[in-house]
């Protein structure tokens, strides 16, 4: 005969993290884990680095270009496939340098169009090919190697289609095709 699949219950633990163990605020707007088992999360204000017993807490520095472009906001975290940490906010996108536990800016200047097309950084995505995307309240972007930008913006005859300059969420299905 046949038997019935009967499903067990899975047993799960959730352990809280408030700004009372040292978060920098209560609102997580994005989170990641590193190549170095670091778990980092985005608030409205601040990027925290957790270690399973304490938070490092990241914020933009006056005056200090290895510093964030801002603490506000965090709304996009990534982790590359070559362990890069790169980090979304409100003013600019970030790349993490652990060597010096640093960040390189990315930020839009109306000058140059091989900038990222603004500031405010929506989501972030890595496709199959290792291509590193950027959604933005301005249109979409790819990073180069050289750390430059191609921009994608409604209207534009590179990419027809793009129905809306704000790009919330990016992704890649099973053919290849980018959503």
């Amino acid at each position: 005969g046949y038997g019935t699949a009967i499903p067990q219950k899975e047993k799960k633990s959730f352990k809280h993290l408030t700004v009372e163990d040292g978060l920098s605020q209560s609102s997580v707007l994005s989170i990641a884990q590193d190549s170095m088992g670091f778990m980092w999360f985005g608030t409205k204000d601040g990027l925290n680095k957790y270690n399973t017993r304490n938070f490092e807490i990241y914020k933009r520095e006056r005056g200090k270009r290895s510093s964030l472009t801002s603490a506000q906001n965090i709304n996009a975290l990534l982790t590359d496939s070559k362990g890069n940490l790169w980090v979304g906010t409100q003013k600019g996108l970030n790349k993490y340098l652990p060597e010096s536990n640093s960040f390189k800016r990315f930020v839009t200047n109306p000058k140059k169009t091989n900038t990222i097309s603004h500031n405010i950084i929506r989501s972030l995505f890595e496709d199959k090919s290792g291509q590193i995307w950027v959604g933005t309240d301005s249109g979409l972007n790819k990073l180069n190697k050289d750390d430059t930008f191609i921009r994608f913006q409604k209207g534009d005859v590179n990419i027809p289609g793009l129905a809306h300059q704000l790009v919330k969420s990016i992704y890649q299905d099973y053919k290849g095709l980018m959503w």
